[in-house]
């Protein structure tokens, strides 16, 4: 962590501050899921049954960095004030999904809200994905109290990609995979069309327009080829969008760790269920449309 976001979260009284001349620790316990990742690690520096609970005298200063870094929440920073190596992000961001827990993200992360407000950034976030926390985004734990499951009970029939071919472009649509965002039946209705069978024309607008609605699809779902080929993916940095009300929206090839995709899913975006409610976990399914979920 850089000085000055130490700095700022320390001035906000976001983070609570231990420190000698060689490494200050920063703690925020609105983000403590108590993982427990330290006290396990490292005893004599995180002791839960002391107060102060950090004792930063305790132990060399590479050995505290060590373990602040297997903090999977980022409640638990460090920044060095011997000259030794701060703390650096993996290269690569990464979306873990807990077991029957929450998303554990690490890497470059960015987390904003639809409108682009900056929520957070960070190396390790854990991402409430039970619907029920109290501090949303982030989780807090109460996937352990409401019986939160991440079963996955979608019909595997339903995943198929299926192709609607027009003059100028081929439309690719898996339903299996969709988060009901309604970019595509309410940005252009002459070709996604809800009350039709087919319900996509692809030469019901100019090729140009249906381009532009599909690159707003969230989901993945939707895809496009011309001329036989389809379209690469954009590229983008990694980022992670609180949609309102609604699902995470991922940019930016985010690796998804151990999870089977939907067939022609696409791997630069997608969207991750946050209701708890979704039949397709870890993606969205539509279910908070349904469900009626809020946040806050």
């Amino acid at each position: 962590m850089s000085s000055d976001l130490a700095a700022e979260r320390t001035r906000r009284g976001a983070a609570r501050v231990y420190q000698d001349d060689r490494i200050q620790v920063l703690w925020e316990p609105k983000l403590c899921i108590h993982v427990q990742n330290c006290v396990h690690g490292l005893a004599k520096v995180f002791d839960a049954t002391s107060r102060p609970w950090i004792h930063v005298e305790a132990a060399d200063a590479d050995r505290i960095a060590e373990t602040v870094v297997t903090c999977p929440t980022g409640a638990l920073h460090f920044h060095r004030l011997d000259g030794g190596p701060q703390e650096e992000g993996a290269d690569e961001t990464r979306v873990e999904p807990r077991p029957n827990g929450p998303l554990f993200l690490s890497g470059r992360i960015r987390i904003e809200d639809a409108d682009g407000n900056l929520i957070r950034e960070d190396t390790r976030v854990a991402l409430c994905r039970c619907g029920g926390s109290a501090n949303k985004p982030f989780c807090d734990g109460t996937h352990r109290k409401n019986g939160f499951s991440d079963c996955n009970t979608a019909d595997p029939a339903r995943d198929r990609r299926v192709a609607y071919a027009g003059k100028g472009i081929t439309i690719f649509d898996n339903r299996s995979i969709c988060a009901h965002a309604g970019f595509c039946t309410d940005g252009l209705k002459k070709v996604f069309r809800m009350d039709a069978e087919p319900w996509i024309d692809p030469d019901g607008a100019s090729v140009a327009e249906v381009i532009a609605t599909i690159e707003k699809c969230p989901s993945g779902a939707l895809s496009y080829a011309r001329d036989g080929v389809e379209a690469p993916p954009p590229r983008r940095e990694p980022m992670i969008t609180v949609m309102n009300d609604g699902p995470y929206a991922v940019t930016g090839r985010v690796e998804l760790a151990d999870v089977r995709r939907g067939e022609g899913a696409s791997e630069e975006h997608y969207t991750l269920c946050r209701c708890g409610g979704s039949k397709n976990k870890p993606f969205c399914d539509g279910t908070h449309w349904h469900i009626g979920f809020k946040d806050p």
